[in-house]
């Protein structure tokens, strides 16, 4: 096999980089351990991604003639070791995919260049022809600079039908969107040929509703109100779009405008609304709260029936006004994100507990959309979210987060086996959106770089000083925590995969990954005396206080029970703990009330 390395200086892979001048492998910009052997592997399965490296190959790269050396065992560790340094499974494959007899295969999309993800992305998937040269031509993904960017896949039919042939399908995956700014919320038109999605614009200033052509062609502006605007859908006849509007921190409204522009209307309002999951300010956590039935007949609301209580789903009829439960209210966030069958007669939904923390449920219904039985949870790892459904209705693929950072997963809906990664989509990614019958997924990807940045103090009457930035990395760092003797830092960050909490000197150097829980953890704080550390973490489903001894170790839960515990801060004499309480009255009903406890050591 001839080699690339003057064409592909730098291979890009998810959330990996490798730069082949230098022999650095990169997640999230954080460099890798990893030994010669196997980097050598991971270079020439990445100079052929997507094509068969047989294990004759691999011994001629890594070893000259007349070595004797038992080959096949030492191959098989350097494979071992390089897919622990991906996270990768042989069982269930993101990137080296093993044939047997045969050799491997790198299965993940591959760029090359010096291009980056920033902010968050569209990207479409579409199903490409099938000809000799495609079946030999790897996936490979055309990388944007700029916001959120919608990315329009191909899908082989192994990810939106039932049946899984990756080598006989191929796939095409190109930006359906480059412009500045965060585009979320895709939603297919029924013909799956146009795209409606929520976007802050070209000067990022407000979040309205577009619609796109697939193929070419710049948005068409739907809605200009000043308000938030978000959760498209399309009607069935793909002649109107109905969308949310947020009126107040306490109300939002449906709205419904022509597909192709005109006068917006209004068909309800959504009140008591907990806002906290439909915030500007983290817009890739906007959720789907429209679902419209085939017969155009209902509209499925995600809504709050009680004031700063959490959401139900409500049929509302589009002739008549008439609107009927079909889930109970919940003590927290609820149920988002509903999505009807291809058969219109199950609704998939998201069910949060809390913040980061929700699975799929499935709810079956009548002709007149009334519950047939109750819902049935199909996930159970209390970090599933956003599903779509597959074309033949056999499984979903849904955002989750099970893999340490958000990715795509296809989940059977009748538990034949077991979730399966998407690896073509990488990480970082959510929203899918499937369109049935032109066997297209669109999805949002989504890289947030948030850094940590010093201010030195001015004395009174004297010119301030530019702030410093001190951590930084490709991913988010964040809630930064000085020691008391002022030598270190905390702070929470993502550049591992999930957020964890890390430490480094005040000027950013030696950093230092104190937790591994792979769930969100964060609001570190040190105790006066500098030898615990204080944080919260959803490592247990809610969010607890854990306490971890400053020099590392195994950190320990100091609250439980039913209820969410967070954002701890230290009592003077470093006894107390005290945190902010938020009481659950029951998984499916009642209401939160946050308040202030303490917790002593």
């Amino acid at each position: 096999m001839p080699g690339t390395e003057q064409q592909q200086p730098t291979f890009q892979f998810g959330v990996f980089e490798l730069n082949r001048r230098t022999g650095e492998l990169r997640k999230n910009g954080v460099k890798l351990k990893l030994q010669e052997q196997p980097l050598q592997i991971l270079v020439l399965l990445l100079e052929h991604a997507g094509e068969v490296v047989a294990r004759e190959d691999i011994q001629k790269r890594l070893w000259p003639e007349h070595t004797y050396v038992d080959f096949d065992n030492a191959i098989s560790s350097a494979v071992r070791k390089l897919r622990d340094a991906l996270g990768d499974r042989a069982e269930n494959p993101r990137f080296v995919e093993t044939l047997a007899r045969r050799g491997y295969r790198f299965i993940a999309p591959v760029s090359t260049g010096n291009h980056s993800f920033r902010g968050s992305d569209a990207i479409l998937l579409t199903e490409a022809p099938l000809t000799a040269a495609t079946r030999r031509r790897p996936a490979v993904w055309a990388l944007w600079s700029g916001g959120i960017l919608l990315l329009l896949v191909a899908a082989g039919l192994w990810l939106l039908r039932a049946r899984f042939n990756y080598s006989a399908t191929p796939l095409s995956v190109s930006p359906l969107t480059g412009s500045r700014g965060l585009e979320v919320n895709p939603c297919f038109s029924p013909d799956g040929n146009q795209i409606a999605f929520t976007w802050n614009g070209p000067r990022q200033d407000n979040f309205d509703i577009y619609v796109k052509l697939i193929g070419g062609g710049e948005p068409l502006r739907l809605t200009s109100d000043a308000a938030l605007d978000f959760s498209p859908v399309w009607s069935p006849d793909g002649r109107s779009i109905a969308f949310v509007r947020r009126l107040s921190m306490e109300k939002l409204a449906v709205m419904l405008i022509p597909a192709l522009g005109g006068v917006e209307r209004k068909i309800t309002e959504i009140p008591g609304y907990n806002l906290t999951v439909a915030n500007p300010l983290a817009p890739n956590k906007l959720p789907r709260l429209l679902a419209w039935s085939a017969d155009g007949e209902w509209l499925v609301i995600s809504e709050a029936s009680v004031s700063g209580g959490g959401a139900s789903l409500v049929a509302h009829s589009m002739s008549t006004g008439e609107r009927r439960k079909l889930t109970q209210t919940h003590s927290n966030y609820g149920d988002l994100n509903p999505v009807f069958s291809p058969d219109g007669r199950t609704l998939a939904f998201s069910s949060y507990n809390t913040v980061d923390v929700s699975d799929i449920y499935l709810l079956p219904v009548s002709a007149d959309l009334r519950p047939a039985v109750a819902p049935k949870r199909i996930t159970f790892d209390n970090r599933t979210d956003q599903p779509a459904w597959s074309s033949d209705g056999r499984a979903l693929i849904v955002a989750s987060n099970r893999g340490g950072t958000s990715g795509l997963w296809r989940v059977p809906i009748d538990a034949s086996g077991p979730p399966e990664p998407v690896a073509f989509a990488g990480d970082g990614v959510a929203m899918p959106a499937v369109a049935p019958h032109a066997y297209r997924l669109a999805y949002v990807r989504s890289v947030s770089d948030t850094n940590i940045w010093q201010v030195n103090v001015p004395a009174p009457g004297k010119p301030a000083t530019p702030p410093l930035q001190v951590i930084a990395s490709a991913l988010i760092d964040e809630m930064p925590q000085i020691s008391p003797d002022g030598q270190k830092v905390l702070f929470a960050s993502s550049r591992s995969g999930a957020r964890e909490i890390w430490m480094a000197a005040a000027d950013g150097s030696h950093p230092a990954q104190m937790t591994s829980f792979g769930r969100h953890s964060g609001t570190p704080r040190w105790s006066p005396d500098a030898m615990k550390i204080a944080f919260d973490s959803n490592r247990s489903g809610l969010f607890q206080i854990y306490v971890i001894n400053a020099e590392g170790g195994t950190p320990h839960m100091v609250t439980s029970g039913p209820s969410e515990n967070y954002i701890p801060s230290w009592s003077h004499d470093g006894r107390w703990i005290y945190f902010v309480l938020r009481v659950l009255a029951g998984r499916r009903s009642g209401k939160f009330h946050p308040m202030v406890r303490i917790c002593g050591r």
